[in-house]
């Protein structure tokens, strides 16, 4: 991201702030309407320097892509390692990555494929990183978006390739227009339209496909597990606790006996 870009997202940042942190009881600097269609402007206008500041290195990697799947007509869900594989072929250190986070009390578990490149850098320096999403417009689509989210999800590119910083910002400023839509439809934020799950698509660890096993199965095996553990300490616990019950029973009964034979004899 240039200058320029970095300075009207501070811009839009500090605008923002202050749109929400204004008093109800105070006169609004502008009237309501005219506001909000100033603050859509600003993010559509930022959104679309970020989406059209790709550098040539980013736009060589995007024409290859683009070549790439025009050679394989036929979605067979092997598309990405299909990428992959040219893109190797053309020079490209590719790598399908696999973002993959388990489940907690504000966020739920998922999973997400995509592609990334990265060089090695100048001695002293880190290499660039560039990640590469075949389907990234779709994960921003909403069932009934409202018509200012639409205008942003419409500027969005359906392969994205760019840099991490970029992606960051496009997260922060189409998750906060997502917010207003689902307020606007009166519905609540679902947690997985929030900032910090959507990161988690690209900025979780990253992971190679296991080859002998898929983390999903792996996961799933280790559940099972757990699971068949609790039922057998759970089992051992039932049939401890029969034991001790039968043995006082018969420990009664036993003396019970013992004093009638002492009173018939």
């Amino acid at each position: 991201m240039n200058s320029f870009e970095e300075e009207n997202l501070y811009q839009f940042q500090m605008f923002d702030h202050c749109l929400h942190s204004e008093s109800a009881s105070q006169t609004p600097l502008l009237p309501d309407t005219s506001n909000f269609l100033s603050r859509h402007q600003t993010k559509y206008y930022i959104l679309q320097e970020i989406v059209e500041s790709g550098t040539k290195a980013e736009a060589d990697v995007l024409g290859r892509v683009v070549k790439h799947l025009r050679q394989k007509s036929a979605d067979d869900g092997l598309m990405k390692k299909w990428v992959v594989k040219n893109l190797r072929k053309d020079g490209y250190n590719a790598a399908l990555r696999r973002s993959c986070w388990p489940t907690t009390l504000s966020c739920p578990g998922g999973e997400h494929e995509y592609i990334d490149i990265t060089s090695e850098g100048k001695k002293g320096s880190s290499g660039l990183r560039l990640i590469v999403d075949i389907d990234f417009k779709s994960q921003f689509e909403l069932a009934r978006p409202t018509p200012n989210y639409k205008d942003l999800c419409d500027v969005l590119p359906t392969i994205f390739v760019g840099d991490e910083l970029n992606l960051k910002n496009i997260i922060s400023i189409l998750c906060s227009e997502a917010e207003k839509s689902f307020h606007e439809r009166g519905l609540h934020v679902p947690p997985w339209r929030t900032p910090y799950y959507m990161q988690l698509k690209w900025f979780s660890p990253p992971q190679n496909r296991p080859p002998e096993l898929s983390v999903r199965r792996r996961v799933r095996g280790e559940n099972r597990a757990v699971e068949a553990g609790d039922r057998v300490v759970a089992a051992a616990e039932f049939l401890s606790g029969r034991r001790k019950y039968l043995g006082v029973d018969q420990c009664g009964l036993s003396s019970q006996f013992s004093a009638m034979r002492m009173e018939c004899s």
